[in-house]
Parts: structure tokens; C-alpha cells; sequence
């Protein structure tokens, strides 16, 4: 519970969260803060930033003091160009219209701040094209502002979300105003992992990877391809920060996101947070909770009152004297960054932050109540096994392990020092077979002395009842629905050799997916916790019908 001001990169990487704040004597100009674990409230957040703000106080009065002591005066004579508030009432009159017009076309915005610039240039309304795009920001604001009664909060007419590729892992598409946000993810096993290191800036270890990109053509103007620009990379690391405290420490699958603006009218990046975790979602990656985020601008009119805007357009971001972004759960934040053209008030930082709830809460609504459709992700599970027993799964040469990969259709990723394995397959169905077959061989053969030594304490010799889950061309896989020893809900594996008293080649004669069979316990479940059971050993043992038949024909 201890706030720790300039941490080491040892406290750093055991932190629970992070914030990096930047302020002058009274006012906040910059917050970047993220959580590594837990969603903080509120209440929390502001606590951690005053803090910041105060201990930043003694920085700024030694600064004051060696500027007072050892500075110089200015070498540059041109200063700070500030729009004088009669300068930006005169040039409304010239060019509100234009503007106004503007505000609404994200396309043409540009443009016609060009024109506004250029038009108070020649009226001598400005002495140069640094005071026009000055007060053409001013008129921006001021119009901006006279078009909104108070603060506007909650979320954005025509707020849509799609899944427009239901044949990838994941994906999703969110629309609003004029922005639209492609994201897709894609998961692989621990060797399809980034080999550069899986841990962030601050030393977090991080399975998700996040790319983003905005090209020329989403801000309709053309634009030289090239490498990310740091906009890109700082939303890309957004996303990442928001997302990766809520996906398990126990996830061991690599992930890739990779979200694209295909159109961009503001708030970029609550649109890409939104898309990602909807894109994770249907890539069935199991976070703890859906992750949302809003944006919120603070326009000032030129009397000096500030409205609060949730959603903005970009216009309202350009003008805007602040923009925060968001990031949460249903319990909490997980990050939020705060960037300002002037320093602001930390009672409007307190409105911006308290203002995003509303709409935080319609965003994570709506993404909960999208239907998915079936993910094309491949199914992981991870089996334990003795660290002594991999030379048997993989066998001379690795003949075992590939033979299980073909008999399968899965990967496995072992972990030698933990004795892990990871199944990748891509069905359910697969992995459960998978981890059948691995129960059996590490189980050892009929009659082995491999099984456990408890005798009846581990369930060895007791008769209960089982679901057919799957089958294999090997056996079938079952859940318990009977018994004590093992308890209810084990899987266990009935090799083939054990459906029945003579010889078959396939289980599907002798028994059906749903059908419930008595079974008895040959050996318990060992580190991959399945046990291997019997049909033919159980006392009321009777032959299936149709593998009389089958006999019978052949």
C-alpha cells in the first residue's frame, strides 16, 4: 500500500500500478497511468495523481531557483503567439462560418483552416500565419462551444459493433461519428511468442503484443507509408496497458492484436481499446472481464467556462485545451492518459475522469450484449507430468511425441523443468483426446505397476459411472457422473482394449457420444489428473449389441 516516488526497476516490475505525471505549481499537464493486476476506482486514481503533483513541487521550486540564480535572458525574441480574445471575436465574424461548417467534416477540417489562416492573413487581422492558426484555434473553440449547452456525457449517436470476419480468430469493427476501428487477434502457443522478450517498459511481463497503425487514407489525405508514428505506437501501447491485467497469469498462448483505423473522426483510441477486447473475447481468451474505454475533451469558451465532452469528434479534440482516455472494467480502471494543449485544473481533471462513467458504462453494456459467433481459435490446455517422464513422451528421436501429433492432429510445447505440456488443437475434442492419450502412455500399459499406490484410498478398484465425452481412435474419453473415489466431474480414459471383452477396431460400435456407461478403476489419475477406467472389468459387464452384430458379419 505504499506510494513510492522514482521506483527502481526492481520496485517498478512488483508494483501494482504505474503513473508517470507531469504538473506545474497548480495546474496538471500530463498523466500516463496503468495497472499491472488490480482496476483502481476513482477515488484511488485521484489520490495517487495528487500525490504526484505534490511531490513534483519540490522539482519545480529548484528549477525556479537555478533559473534565479544562473539564468540568462532570452536569446529568442519572437515569444509564444497567444490569440487575443477581441482578435478571435473579430475573426469569428470573418470565419466562423467556414469553420462551423468544418467542424462537422473531419475530411475538410484542414483545409479550411488553411483558408481561415490565409483570409486573416491579408485582412491584416494577424501578422503572420503562426498568430492565424492561433486564433483560428481560438474561433474553433468558440464555436465548438456555442454549439453545447453544458457538458455533453454519454455515448455517441450511432455507436455500432460488428464482427466482420467470423472465420479468424478474432475480430471486430467499432463505428461512431466518423471513426471506425478494425481489430483483429490472432493466438498461438508459447513458440509462436515474440523471442524478443515478453516483458514491457516497466519490466511487466505481457503476453498480448498490440499493433497499431493509422494510414493516410483514414484521414482522407494521402500519406507517406512508412514506419509507425509515435500517435501509433502510443495507442498501440494504450491498448496493451489496458487489456493485459485482466488476462490470467496462468494464459500461457501468445497474442497478437493488430488494429487498423480505416477511418479516423476522434477518439482513435477508445475506439481501437473497445475493438481489441471484443476481438479477444471471441477469441475465447479467458479475461476476467470485458475491458472498455471512452475519451472526454474540455472545450473553454471564450467567456472561460469548460464543457465536458464524451466521444468527441476532431474537431473537438484539436480545439479541445485537454483530452483523457479511459480504459476499464466493470470494477475499475486500468488505464488512463491525459494530454492538454494548456495546463488544466485538477478539478476539471476530477470532472474528465468522473464524466467517463456514464459513457463507460453504456460502452460496456453494449459490448457484453454483442452475439459472437463460434471462434476459429485453437483449444489449449496444459497437463502436468513428472519432470522424469518426458524422455517417455518424447521418446527415442522424438518418435513418440510426433507419432501422438499425428494420431491427434495437436502441438504440444513441453516445458522441461516445470514438466508441463501444452495442447494446441484445434478443437476441444482434439486437446481432450490428446490429453488422453498422453494419461495412458505415462499411465503405462494394462497390469503396469505405474498407477498409483493407495490401492482403494485413491480410488483404485471402484465401480461408478461415466459420460461419453468424446471418442478416439484409441479409446474414449469420459466424465464422471458417479462415485466418490474419484470424485464427480474427473475425466477419465477407457483405452479401446477395455470397451470390450474381444478384440474391436473402432469405439463408436460399442458406445455413442452422451451415453452413460458403468465403468470401473484401474488406475488413479496421476499428474495429469485423468484416470483410466474399464467397461469390460466392471461386474455387470454385458457386450454391446451392435459389436455382436459387427462380429457377426464379419
Amino acid at each position: 500500500g505504499e506510494l513510492v516516488l522514482s521506483p527502481s526497476t526492481q520496485q517498478l516490475k512488483k508494483s501494482d500500478f504505474s503513473l508517470l505525471y507531469a504538473g506545474t505549481e497548480r495546474e496538471c499537464v500530463m498523466l500516463d497511468f496503468g495497472v499491472q493486476r488490480e482496476p483502481v476506482g476513482e477515488e484511488e486514481l485521484k489520490s495517487i495523481y495528487l500525490y504526484a503533483h505534490e511531490q513534483c513541487q519540490s522539482v519545480i521550486q529548484a528549477q525556479l531557483s537555478l533559473a534565479e540564480e544562473y539564468g540568462k535572458p532570452k536569446l529568442l525574441e519572437n515569444q509564444i503567439v497567444q490569440a487575443d480574445e477581441s482578435l478571435i471575436r473579430a475573426a469569428k465574424v470573418l470565419v466562423g462560418d467556414k469553420v462551423a461548417k468544418a467542424a462537422n467534416d473531419s475530411k475538410t477540417l484542414k483545409e479550411v483552416r488553411i483558408q481561415a489562416a490565409t483570409i486573416l492573413v491579408q485582412a491584416q487581422a494577424a501578422s503572420s500565419f503562426g498568430e492565424a492558426f492561433e486564433i483560428v484555434r481560438g474561433v474553433e473553440a468558440s464555436v465548438l462551444s456555442d454549439n453545447l449547452d453544458g457538458d455533453r456525457l454519454g455515448l455517441a449517436q450511432g455507436f455500432r459493433l460488428e464482427i466482420p470476419f467470423p472465420s479468424l480468430h478474432g475480430s471486430s469493427l467499432v463505428s461512431f461519428n466518423d471513426t471506425q476501428v478494425l481489430a483483429t487477434s490472432t493466438v498461438g502457443g508459447a513458440k509462436d511468442a515474440y523471442q524478443g522478450g515478453h516483458t514491457d517498459d516497466k519490466g511487466w511481463d505481457q503476453s498480448l503484443m498490440v499493433h497499431h497503425s493509422a494510414p493516410g487514407f483514414g484521414e482522407g489525405r494521402p500519406r507517406r507509408l512508412s514506419h509507425s508514428g509515435a500517435a501509433e505506437v502510443s495507442v498501440g501501447a494504450m491498448v496493451q496497458r489496458s487489456l493485459s491485467p485482466l488476462i490470467p497469469s496462468s494464459y500461457q498462448s501468445a497474442l497478437r492484436v493488430t488494429s487498423q483505423v480505416t477511418t479516423s473522426g476522434g477518439a482513435v483510441g477508445m475506439a481501437a481499446v473497445c475493438a481489441a477486447s471484443i476481438a479477444l473475447r471471441q477469441a475465447n481468451v479467458p479475461m476476467s472481464e470485458m475491458v472498455g474505454a471512452v475519451s472526454v475533451s474540455a472545450l473553454k469558451g471564450l467567456k472561460g467556462e469548460v464543457a465536458v465532452v464524451t466521444c468527441p469528434s476532431m474537431a473537438e479534440e484539436q480545439a479541445a485545451d485537454g483530452t483523457m482516455l479511459v480504459a476499464g472494467s466493470s470494477t475499475g480502471i486500468t488505464a488512463c492518459q491525459l494530454h492538454t494543449t494548456s495546463p488544466v485544473s485538477h478539478d476539471l481533471v476530477q470532472r474528465m475522469l468522473l464524466g467517463s462513467q456514464p459513457a463507460l458504462g453504456q460502452v460496456l453494456a453494449a459490448m457484453q450484449a454483442l452475439a459472437l459467433p463460434p471462434s476459429a481459435a485453437p483449444a489449449f490446455a496444459t497437463v502436468k507430468i513428472q519432470p522424469s517422464d518426458v524422455g517417455r513422451l518424447i521418446g527415442r528421436g522424438g518418435e513418440t511425441i510426433r507419432g501422438l501429433e499425428e494420431s491427434t492432429g495437436a502441438n504440444f510445447d513441453i516445458d522441461r523443468v516445470k514438466g508441463e505440456v501444452v495442447v494446441k488443437a484445434q478443437s476441444k475434442a482434439e486437446v481432450e483426446g490428446a490429453e488422453a492419450q498422453i494419461a495412458a502412455l505415462l499411465g503405462g500399459g494394462h497390469g503396469s505397476d505405474r498407477h498409483d499406490s493407495g490401492g482403494r484410498d485413491s480410488g483404485v478398484g471402484e465401480l461408478c459411472k461415466g459420460k461419453v465425452v468424446s471418442l478416439q481412435p484409441d479409446g474414449v474419453v469420459f466424465e464422471l457422473v458417479d462415485g466418490t473415489k474419484p470424485s464427480v466431474g474427473t475425466k477419465a480414459f477407457c483405452p479401446i482394449r477395455e470397451l470390450e471383452a474381444r478384440f474391436t477396431h473402432s469405439p463408436e460400435g460399442v458406445v455413442s457420444v452422451g451415453e452413460t456407461v458403468e465403468l470401473k478403476v484401474l488406475r488413479a489419475g496421476r499428474s495429469s489428473g485423468m484416470c483410466t477406467v474399464s467397461r469390460r472389468a466392471h461386474p455387470d459387464f454385458k457386450e454391446a449389441k451392435s459389436f455382436r452384430h459387427v462380429q457377426r458379419r464379419n
